[in-house]
């Protein structure tokens, strides 16, 4: 039963009310397509003015509005491609952030310092956790925010994305005593949390401006990126399947004339199931051959498992020069709502609950293609999302990488924007060079530091063609994984357990107050 809406007045117009909506407002214009990153900082310390000393009862209330607000702001473009599929998202997705402040809150019930210690490492371990199981959708992690201060987020090759949200959480933390302290007439206090800010924010900068400093090998693959810009409409519409092709067959040749070692068109681009479309699939082949180019090309599979059976797949396909035999990916994280109900292939009746969403399965393997200039992997829509499994693309071999997307379910909204920043980060992560093709736009390249190239406009057919160069060194992301991330889950449980050993709750000379 939803509360009445004097309720709801009273709510939004008291002090924790107006707070938190300021919060969650500043929180969206902090990131793309938004260049105010840093508004992140206030936002959060907002948050914690609105929760500071509450119960942990009236935190999770409190956390849980901020953060389904929060998620309608960011991710509203959900609800442009399906709105049941986006109302299933949103709501849950509140849930995590709440997760966190009430243990924060728990533990500041015997410990005002440990709860405020523990909140960036609790914070890690939840956008760890939004990364794994059935309920994947790790899209709004705090560092992604940062995605237009490229020299800021260098130091993630040693501790991923995560580093960095800990690194934003811990800078609001700072921001949120010396402001408190000022509040209080205590100056001298305050300017004791301004000083950690400057060497927090200082230090990343000037060591990234030293790591972007360093050349480029010379050699790579002359890559091109084919934007087709093919509606839904058109693109699903029996009718129009040829038209599809015939589309991306001219952008193709194009590629060639311009020198293209590689053809990437985006995903789904054929909308059919084009390795059992023996016609199309053999229209293809002779077109790879003519040319001389390899393609790579997102298409929709399936796999027969009896005579009444079938298992679907969101795939890539790897037509090469000469070779009958094409090599195929199939995607492994799926979009949850959207391409997959979760554990619908466990629960029976979830399976017959039906949201507007594809019907795929998971692929098992990681596919590395093989080029004559260098083996790559494919990142299919979302999974660019995941630095463990990008990560373990590169751990694999691959010299670089290519994203494959469809995002013109969201139209022109934040979404496309927002998706497109995320392989900067697994670009730094793991210095390595990444090709991104979008149907719709954005497509573009990406190089080890994170700097864009050839980047196209949304919702025009277009075709760009870049080098793409050798990955990097191996990074200490690349070679370790999470350490970071697990550290910080370890500290949060020894900050939980340590609380639980004081007999009393005091407050100590030095905290936040």
């Amino acid at each position: 039963m939803l509360p009445r809406p004097g309720l709801w007045r009273n709510f939004l117009t008291s002090k924790e009310g107006i707070l938190l909506t300021t919060s969650a407002t500043l929180r969206f214009l902090s990131y793309p397509p938004f260049p105010f990153g840093f508004l992140i900082f206030p936002s959060l310390a907002l948050l914690f003015f609105a929760i500071d000393r509450k119960t942990p009862l009236q935190t999770l209330k409190l956390t849980y509005f901020w953060g389904f607000l929060s998620n309608a702001l960011l991710l509203y473009w959900i609800c442009w491609a399906t709105l049941p599929g986006g109302i299933a998202a949103i709501f849950p997705l509140g849930v995590y952030p709440a997760m966190v402040f009430v243990v924060s809150s728990s533990i500041s019930r015997r410990s005002y310092l440990l709860s405020w210690l523990s909140l960036p490492c609790l914070w890690v371990g939840m956008e760890y956790l939004r990364s794994i199981g059935e309920f994947i959708f790790p899209w709004t992690n705090l560092g992604y925010s940062q995605s237009f201060y490229l020299p800021i987020i260098q130091f993630i090759t040693f501790t991923g994305i995560y580093g960095l949200s800990f690194w934003v959480m811990v800078i609001s933390l700072l921001l949120f005593g010396a402001i408190r302290s000022l509040m209080s007439s205590k100056l001298r206090k305050s300017l004791s949390y301004v000083l950690p800010i400057l060497v927090l924010v200082l230090l990343p900068y000037f060591y990234g401006r030293a790591a972007m400093r360093e050349n480029v090998q010379p050699g790579g693959v002359k890559v091109a990126l084919l934007q087709g810009n093919i509606g839904q409409g058109v693109k699903w519409n029996p009718k129009y399947v040829d038209f599809s092709f015939e589309t991306f067959f001219d952008l193709s040749r194009e590629a060639a004339e311009r020198g293209a070692e590689l053809i990437v068109w985006p995903e789904t681009a054929a909308p059919c199931y084009l390795a059992h479309d023996q016609v199309r699939r053999r229209l293809v082949q002779n077109l790879v051959d003519e040319l001389g180019v390899p393609f790579l090309i997102g298409a929709p599979e399936y796999k027969r498992l009896d005579s009444r059976k079938f298992v679907y797949y969101n795939a890539a396909f790897f037509f090469e020069p000469n070779r009958n035999k094409i090599r195929s990916y199939y995607k492994n994280r799926l979009v949850p709502f959207s391409e997959r109900i979760p554990f619908s292939g466990q629960v029976k009746i979830l399976s017959d609950i039906h949201l507007g969403q594809a019907d795929f399965s998971p692929g098992r393997e990681l596919t590395i293609f093989d080029h004559p200039e260098g083996d790559f992997g494919v990142l299919i829509c979302f999974e660019s999302a995941f630095p463990n499994l990008v990560r373990s693309f590169v751990k694999k071999g691959a010299d670089f990488l290519v994203n494959i997307t469809n995002d013109q379910w969201f139209g022109k909204t934040s979404g496309p924007h927002q998706h497109a920043a995320i392989v900067t980060f697994r670009a730094v992560e793991n210095r390595i060079f990444i090709a991104r093709c979008a149907n719709t736009g954005v497509s573009m390249f990406v190089d080890r530091f994170g700097r864009s190239y050839q980047r196209t406009e949304l919702f025009t057919r277009s075709l760009v063609v870049g080098e793409v160069h050798p990955k990097g060194p191996e990074t200490f992301y690349t070679r370790h994984g999470d350490l970071f991330v697990y550290g910080c889950i370890s500290l949060a449980l020894l900050f939980f357990l340590v609380s639980f050993w004081r007999k009393a709750r005091r407050a100590d000379s030095y905290v936040i107050r």
